[in-house]
């Protein structure tokens, strides 16, 4: 059995006040739902002295404000999974099962620590193993070389918040702040926020655009796990054609910084018919370069997103038709 090493708990009343109580520790960490940071805290994988409880401070708003929907970090999965828009809620839909979609946070799983197979261990594992550059080593096991943490970025909900325009709400004591998402994800397995310490995630705010959406995952079982490869796609087409006004997809867990694939402006006004969805599928393959920080054969983790891309344009296109 896996035990917790001992630490204070702190029930924060609102952001305001959560802020404050980081403040004044410099080993602390925010506990919403705990689905990641719990099983984190037996592995030994996170020590923290301090957990400061948002349960209560964090809003789970569902609004609509000037043209923009605005999500308090604090909304459950389950109920992402319900009212949001796609290809958001089909991407929290799919996270774990259903008690932990209960318990878990739309701002948990944004902010959701990289994952890596030599790095998501026990303690004793990772000893005998002589620790990675992400937990008390000096050598990335993926790469072998000592420079930089590949590990994974398997939020499932990044992707589809990338493909949304999605921007970040945050607080510290010195006050808050917004920035896209775009800009808070790094290339960095140790690192893979641009987060200040202290800072606190409170909304998540999108742009209402319309359009179609969808996602999907690859994943050993069908519930549970996390993506081997995941992905999300968002256009807005028109006419019986679908000719395509904006197109974007996005594919994250092959590294830390999932990324929206470049070079589709090139379709715009262009019909999104079988030859286009395959030239933008051979696109995302050619782009797409998972690292072996997760389980499957990285080959074919690679040649699994070329199939993907393929199905997630057909139902956009579907989708569009079924509307028109």
């Amino acid at each position: 059995m896996l035990r917790m090493s001992g630490f204070s708990f702190a029930q924060a009343r609102d952001p305001q006040h959560a802020v404050e109580l980081f403040a004044g520790s410099d080993q602390a960490a925010w506990l919403a739902g705990g689905t990641d940071l719990l099983p984190a805290i037996k592995l030994k994988v996170q020590q923290p002295k301090l957990l400061i409880g948002l349960g209560q401070a964090l809003p789970r708003t569902f609004e609509e404000q000037g043209g923009e929907l605005v999500l308090g970090a604090g909304l459950r999965l389950s109920d992402l999974a319900r009212r949001g828009p796609e290809p958001l809620a089909e991407a929290a839909a799919s996270i774990a099962g259903p008690q932990i979609r209960a318990m878990g946070t739309l701002g948990g799983n944004v902010m959701l620590d990289t994952r890596c197979r030599f790095y998501n261990q026990s303690a004793h594992w990772r000893e005998a193993l002589g620790g990675c550059l992400k937990a008390s080593g000096d050598i990335c096991h993926v790469t072998g070389a000592p420079k930089s943490c590949v590990a994974s970025q398997c939020a499932d909900t990044i992707p589809a918040l990338l493909v949304l325009g999605a921007r970040l709400r945050l607080l510290s004591v010195e006050g808050p702040r917004e920035l896209s998402l775009a800009e808070f994800l790094r290339y960095d397995g140790l690192r893979p926020h641009a987060v200040r310490p202290g800072e606190l995630l409170t909304h998540v705010i999108l742009p209402q655009r319309g359009g179609v959406g969808a996602s999907a995952k690859l994943r050993p079982r069908g519930s549970i796990d996390f993506p081997l490869i995941s992905m999300s796609a968002w256009a807005r087409l028109e006419g019986p054609e679908a000719r395509i006004e904006e197109l974007r997809v996005a594919i994250g867990a092959t590294n830390p910084q999932p990324k929206v694939l470049p070079g589709i402006e090139a379709y715009i006004g262009q019909p999104l018919d079988e030859e286009r969805i395959q030239a933008i599928a051979e696109a995302a393959w050619m782009r797409t370069r998972p690292q072996g920080s997760l389980a499957g054969d990285v080959a074919w983790r690679r040649q699994v997103t070329r199939v993907f891309v393929a199905r997630l344009l057909r139902r956009l296109r579907s989708q569009h038709q079924e509307i028109a």
